[in-house]
């Protein structure tokens, strides 16, 4: 059955381990470091300190973490949509490329 609905920051979310899962599959862990840019503050509050995590997303929180211990050299970033304006119009719009 159903088990909820999500907003687009929460699928944003939802994204970040299968895009660390990526970066790992295409090994380039030893050749650049990964930055990941979110427009949830939140998020990269929760990211960086777990004891202020919410418990609804632990799974999620669980296997970014695991991927980030594996890759090592992992930056997130906090960046307002409007701000990542080049990005954002391209990814609304499911580009992936301009």
């Amino acid at each position: 059955g159903q088990v909820g609905t999500l907003n687009p920051t929460e699928v944003e979310l939802m994204g970040m381990p299968i895009a660390l899962h990526l970066f790992c599959s295409f090994l380039w862990i030893s050749k650049t470091h990964l930055v990941i840019k979110t427009d949830s503050l939140n998020y990269v509050k929760w990211i960086l300190n777990p004891i202020q995590r919410t418990w609804r997303f632990w799974k999620v929180f669980s296997d970014i973490d695991a991927f980030h211990n594996e890759i090592g050299d992992v930056r997130f970033i906090h960046m307002q949509r409007e701000a990542n304006g080049l990005t954002n119009g391209p990814a609304k719009l499911g580009l992936d490329r301009l």
